[in-house]
């Protein structure tokens, strides 16, 4: 036997790491005399936060039959809604030898998008008479890697040894979201 399923899932999961601290590189430039200086340190994010709110899979499969049951495998393409959010970032490097804050205030950064992935399953129906199953399945679906681009300009009045600091945060984020699911259904057919 075969077919094939064809599923939306509005999922709204999210997965949240807090505290991340993220390496980073950059440079400023005095004023007066334009001299520009590198810096490295590390940015300092409250929470990453990384979310699939909607994903649609089109599954064809194939199976076995038995008396009253049959079971199945199947495995197609997705597509999948996705959002990260990077709450509270504050950009510290080491410009006079000691970790300082660069960008002042805590920044929130959010980037979305449609990404393709893949999706297996497997799964067994039972009938429990001509018109009335029971179906139950996994799936796993996984996204392709996916990245999202930011930038926001700063000025932080209280740099290190009483400066005004002005600059731009730029950063990006890249990720797979992996989902797993367990289904059970009791059906009519008509």
């Amino acid at each position: 036997m075969w077919g094939f399923r064809f599923a939306y899932s509005n999922l709204a999961a999210s997965s949240t790491v807090r505290n991340v601290l993220i390496p980073q590189a950059g440079s400023n430039t005095t004023v007066p005399g334009g001299v520009t200086t590198p810096f490295t340190g590390t940015a300092a994010a409250r929470t990453y936060q990384t979310t699939i709110e909607h994903q649609i899979a089109f599954m064809p499969f194939i199976g076995h039959s038995f008396e009253k049951s049959f079971v199945y495998l199947g495995a197609g393409p997705t597509l999948s809604r996705t959002r990260t959010n990077v709450n509270g970032l504050v950009g510290f490097a080491n410009i006079i030898g000691v970790p300082s804050d660069i960008s002042g205030a805590p920044v929130d950064f959010t980037g979305s998008g449609w990404v393709y992935g893949g999706a297996a399953m497997v799964g067994a129906t039972y009938f429990l008479s001509p018109s009335w199953f029971l179906d139950f399945s996994y799936s796993y679906a996984m996204t392709a890697k996916q990245t999202f681009n930011y930038s926001s300009p700063y000025t932080n009045p209280n740099g290190p040894m009483n400066s005004t600091l002005v600059g731009t945060l730029v950063g990006s984020s890249s990720g797979k979201v992996i989902t797993q699911g367990v289904t059970a259904t009791i059906n009519k057919a008509f």
